[in-house]
């Protein structure tokens, strides 16, 4: 599967998650439009992104492969966790 870069931009919220700055940015995706809306970090270092996608995506930002498919023509949301090591949680 091609990936498609996306941007992980840290947009964080004042609802119980903290600031802090980030030397590491990953990307994901597939062939159609996807984008992160929003993103924030929890107590213990999980990053959370929001935002939406068409069509099949791997979420996975290593080298495993975690995909969602969605309708072609419309967008998906998704929320995606990874742990403090930037590893695939869940999405």
């Amino acid at each position: 599967m091609i990936k498609k870069a996306i941007s992980i931009l840290i947009i964080l919220s004042s609802h119980g998650m903290y600031s802090q700055s980030t030397s590491w940015i990953g990307s994901l995706g597939g062939k159609f439009a996807d984008k992160a809306t929003s993103s924030a970090i929890d107590s213990e270092g999980n990053l959370y992104v929001h935002g939406e996608f068409k069509g099949t995506v791997d979420f996975n930002p290593g080298t495993e492969i975690s995909t969602l498919t969605a309708d072609e023509n419309k967008s998906s949301l998704f929320i995606l966790k990874l742990n403090r090591n930037h590893e695939f949680i869940w999405v």
